[in-house]
Order: C-alpha cells, then sequence, then structure tokens
C-alpha cells in the first residue's frame, strides 16, 4: 500500500514540478510573455490601487470585449448572456421592443435605423428607414452603437421612451412604448386587378421563414391561379444563412450554385439541392436596405437567371458572422467569411446591382408597404416586368 502511495505521489510531484512549469512557458511563450505579463500587471493594479473595484467575470468579459474591439470590425461584438438571449429570440420570430432594425456604419455620428418591422409600436408611430437616432429619452446616442441601443431598449427600466429622431437635417421627437413585437416574417396576397400576380414579401430571414413561406405559396395556390410571383426584399435586413439557403433551394434547380463562401480554412460553395423548384416566372424588388441574407438571395437568382431584380443597388453586407458560445451564457458574434454571389462577384460595400434600375419617386419610404402601385412606383415597375416576361 505504501508503494502505490508513494507511485502516486511521485507522479503528482512531477506533473507540478515539471510539466506543468513546462505548460505555462509553452503558453506564455506561444501568446508572446511580455504581452502576458502586462495583463497580469493589469489585473494586479486594478485590484490593489483602483477605485473602483471588477469582479472576476467583469474582468473577463472586459478582456474578450476589448480583443473583440480590436478587429475593428462593426459586425463582431460581444453578447452577455442576456442580449444573446435576445439574439435567439430574434431568430425565432420575436422579441420584446419597438421594432426597428438598426446599424451602426463606420465613423458614423448616429445608429440609423435599417427598417421597422411592420405593425410594430416603430411602424406605427411612422419612424422610416433611413432615420437617425439621436437621443433616447433624452439621453443622446452620439457614438451608441446599435447593439448599445437595442439593449437600452429592450431590457431597460423604462418601457416608455421618447426617441429624437434625425431626419433630412430635421429634428423629430416619437413617443413609443415597448411591447411584444411578433416578426412576420413572410407575408402574401394577389394584387388587386392584377390577375394571377401573387405578391410575397420577406422582411426578414429567421428560422421559421422557409416553413412560412411554403404555407404562403401552398395558400395562394389553393386560393387562385399563379402566373407570377413578385418577391419583395426590399428592407430586408437578412438574418440566417441556412434559411436563405432553404428559400433559395425552393427557386433554383438541382446544382445551381447559390453562393461561395470564403473562410480562413478556404473556399465552399454552397449549390441548390431541389430536384422540383418552384417555376413560376419571378421578378424580385430590392432597394438600398436589402442586406444580408437578403443579398445572398437576390445575387442567387439573378446570377443564376432565375428572377429579374428591380429597384436600386443593395446595402452591400457581403459578410457572415458567426455565433460562438461561451461557458457563462454569454456569446461572442465574430465575422468568419465573405460571400460572393454564384457568379462570384463581390457583394461586401458593393451591393447587389438590380437589371431594371428604378428609385423610389417618394420621400416617404413607408409606401413600399402600401401595395398601392400608383404611390408606389418600384411596385408598379416590377408588375410591368413581370406582365412583359408572361
Amino acid at each position: 500500500m505504501k508503494n502505490k502511495t508513494f507511485g502516486k505521489g511521485l507522479i503528482a510531484g512531477l506533473l507540478i514540478g515539471v510539466i506543468l512549469p513546462l505548460f505555462l512557458l509553452a503558453t506564455m511563450f506561444f501568446f508572446n510573455i511580455a504581452n502576458v505579463g502586462n495583463v497580469l500587471r493589469t489585473v494586479s493594479i486594478l485590484d490593489h490601487a483602483s477605485l473602483k473595484s471588477l469582479s472576476a467575470s467583469e474582468k473577463a468579459e472586459g478582456a474578450i470585449g476589448g480583443m473583440i474591439d480590436e478587429l475593428d470590425d462593426p459586425y463582431s461584438y460581444y453578447l452577455t448572456a442576456e442580449e444573446y438571449s435576445d439574439l435567439m429570440e430574434e431568430y425565432n420570430g420575436s422579441y420584446e421592443g419597438l421594432g426597428i432594425y438598426l446599424v451602426t456604419e463606420n465613423d458614423a455620428e448616429y445608429t440609423v435605423v435599417m427598417a421597422p418591422i411592420k405593425g410594430s409600436p416603430a411602424f406605427e408611430a411612422g419612424i422610416l428607414a433611413g432615420d437617425e437616432i439621436v437621443s433616447v429619452n433624452g439621453e443622446s446616442m452620439a457614438g451608441v452603437n446599435a447593439e448599445e441601443i437595442s439593449a437600452l431598449i429592450k431590457k431597460g427600466e423604462e418601457s416608455h421612451f421618447t426617441l429624437e429622431i434625425r431626419r433630412d437635417g430635421e429634428i423629430l421627437s416619437f413617443e413609443l412604448d415597448r411591447a411584444h413585437v411578433d416578426i412576420p416574417t413572410v407575408e402574401s396576397r394577389f394584387l388587386d386587378g392584377q390577375d394571377g400576380i401573387a405578391y410575397i414579401s420577406l422582411s426578414s430571414f429567421a428560422e421559421n421563414t422557409p416553413a412560412e413561406l411554403e404555407e404562403n405559396l401552398r395558400s395562394l395556390e389553393k386560393e387562385g391561379n399563379i402566373r407570377g410571383i413578385l418577391l419583395d426584399l426590399r428592407n430586408n435586413p437578412g438574418g440566417s444563412v441556412g434559411a436563405v439557403l432553404q428559400v433559395a433551394d425552393m427557386f433554383l434547380s438541382q446544382g445551381d450554385h447559390v453562393l461561395w463562401v470564403e473562410e480562413k480554412s478556404g473556399e465552399t460553395v454552397y449549390d441548390a439541392e431541389n430536384a422540383n423548384p418552384c417555376s413560376y416566372p419571378l421578378v424580385v424588388l430590392i432597394n438600398e436596405n436589402s442586406a444580408s441574407a437578403a443579398e445572398i438571395l437576390s445575387g442567387a437568382l439573378k446570377d443564376n437567371g432565375r428572377a429579374t431584380l428591380v429597384g436600386v443597388t443593395t446595402f452591400g453586407k457581403g459578410i457572415i458572422q458567426t455565433v460562438y458560445n461561451l461557458a457563462d451564457g454569454a456569446a461572442v458574434k465574430v465575422t468568419t467569411a465573405e460571400y460572393l454571389s454564384p457568379d462570384q462577384h463581390k457583394i461586401h460595400e458593393i451591393g447587389v446591382e438590380p437589371d431594371v434600375e428604378e428609385a423610389l419617386n417618394s420621400d416617404d419610404v413607408s409606401v413600399i408597404y402600401s401595395l398601392d402601385p400608383a404611390a408606389d412606383n418600384q411596385l408598379q415597375k416590377a408588375m410591368d416586368t413581370l406582365l412583359a416576361q408572361l
């Protein structure tokens, strides 16, 4: 028994006395000994000299956030456990808030509204795409990014908000109450007075979008004879890449390229797999607020000759973010890839160009939700383009 105990002690001693120091030396060499020393010294300074104390978790969050900030990428950021939970809610199609898609562009003074969610408090109040968020409840939002504003609105103590908006140089004030926002990602109907022209709007790409789209298509087919489809991607800020691949698969033939993805590990091409796709004539509406996954779909349909694109050049977000879970329920969202269209056209900071250029004549961007061709000239142009193909 003594020999066994002695043997275990000897092994433990070797582990502690030899292997652990070697591991630490290797780690310090890998990360650069000076940098590791600076981090440890900073922790020591904060612990012994700072008037304000930080918990271990706060130090970890600060270190992680600092590393992400060094990427100088507005699409990469640290998510607390609460923020990560909120993000997953949005992917699942609902959340508590005002119903605004926001984006913070590099060097911009204020965060900008990409689009209001139809039927949300923001939409009903008259918030428009392109509005700049100047203040929230009297607090200036200059230099405050989209994620911080979203967190303030969704999880702040206040449920009533006064938003100051800058629109065309004029400051406007809006009163809104936080509410449960369901995100209906697909809406469809036959257009009045247009025999057999089906209109389908995709407001975003959530996990439930492919199933919603299939259900809407089945309902339209039961309701009447579809001669052609107008697919509206205007003000669609994107969403799940998995969802948009499934949607593209509904319209593209088996073997058609959907997109090329360039990652550190190499290049991958994703192809459609549907042997029996939807074959109705298709015209797609795009605008400057069609972004990310909406650009994947519009680029895929254009390059494969499956649809005619009508509108103006899209937003130009041709990069993909991956969300990685951390041990405490938090997460980091990091740009991990750039995507190209099927013909390998670059999209990031360039966008997808329409086949038929048509700028919106109205300064009121909300007319795109009216389904009135007399008010929405882009819709009228798309209808004319589709009818010419029938």
